[in-house]
């Protein structure tokens, strides 16, 4: 018969000779359920990173609409002047000058002003908000309709659709919305100013002050449909 002492030398035994750390197996089994883990976080944490780009811009765009919608308010309801790409000495404030001047920007003409704030700069786009070379090179256009005298909207009483009239948007041609947004001729209808970098969609400032989101195509849809009267009235908000 084993006695009870020689039992609990056999079990002490049986504990120092098992093996220490991980078997090859175990091991394996690890290394698989981090990369399977890894797998699944990486696209997560990527659509996480885009929808607060996406997110960024939107707060960008209000706080222009704010400096927009200040200015209008200070110069009897008036649209800074849709004529001027930058503010010469003679001529209107172009927009990106009007919108600035409410966050203590200070400018002068002939590019000698202070850098634009850096809300000017999409994280999803170029993320540069100035160059001197330039008069605008940010990441949003403004739609230059809008205060051009010729156009029949100086005041933000004329745009009878302030809710459904695009102001500032996301674009890939930097100053040039008012120009380009309908072109004519091969590519009749198209906005070639608007930029579609949040997972497919574009950040939409209107002239109300409210930000949305879009497809392009349903962009051009909401731009196209019959009673809008047209892409020029539409952009005009004279609908």
């Amino acid at each position: 018969m084993i006695s009870l002492h020689h039992r609990k030398h056999q079990v002490r035994r049986g504990c120092l000779l098992r093996p220490a750390g991980f078997t090859l197996t175990e091991l394996l089994i690890v290394i698989v359920i981090i990369v399977v883990l890894a797998a699944i976080a990486f696209p997560i944490n990527s659509a996480v990173r885009e929808r607060a780009k996406a997110a960024h811009c939107v707060n960008n765009l209000k706080q222009i609409g704010t400096g927009l919608l200040s200015h209008i308010s200070e110069n009897n309801g008036q649209f800074p002047d849709g004529s001027a790409d930058v503010s010469w000495i003679g001529k209107g404030t172009s927009w990106y000058d009007a919108a600035s001047a409410d966050m203590g920007r200070k400018y002068l003409p002939y590019h000698k002003g202070d850098p634009l704030p850096t809300v000017f700069g999409c994280p999803a786009g170029h993320g540069e908000a100035y160059e001197p070379a330039w008069p605008y090179t940010g990441d949003y256009a403004a739609n230059l309709r809008l205060g051009r005298e010729g156009d029949g909207v100086m005041r933000l009483a004329s745009v009878r659709k302030p809710a459904s009239t695009p102001y500032v948007q996301d674009t890939v041609k930097q100053n040039n919305f008012g120009e380009w947004i309908f072109r004519g001729g091969a590519n009749k209808g198209a906005n070639m100013a608007f930029a579609d970098r949040h997972r497919g969609s574009g950040n939409i400032l209107w002239v109300d002050g409210h930000v949305s989101s879009l497809r392009y195509n349903e962009y051009m849809e909401f731009a196209n449909e019959p009673h809008h009267g047209g892409p020029y009235n539409f952009v005009r908000g004279k609908w």
